[in-house]
């Protein structure tokens, strides 16, 4: 997956910033599907995961190691993060 977004990211000019790159992974193959240019969902779920701050890791701010709660996360209908 991490190979895959970073590849798709290279293939667009002059793309810099918070993007996000959506994937499909299967035993078909895989598929890029679009890259966003702005933070996405996703980012939502990452950050409730990640024990650091996920922006200031983003940003340079923090340079510790990433440290992870194990657990799944899902996204209610009104955008808010279970």
């Amino acid at each position: 997956a991490v190979t895959l977004a970073c590849r798709a990211a290279a293939a667009v000019p002059g793309l810099s910033g918070f993007y996000g790159v959506d994937l499909v992974l299967g035993p078909e193959g895989d598929w890029v599907i679009e890259i966003n240019p702005r933070l996405t969902t996703s980012y939502l779920g990452v950050r409730a995961l990640c024990r650091n701050n996920l922006m200031a890791v983003l940003l340079g701010l923090d340079t510790s190691p990433l440290t992870w709660r194990r657990g799944v996360v899902g996204f209610a209908p009104g955008g808010q993060v279970d």
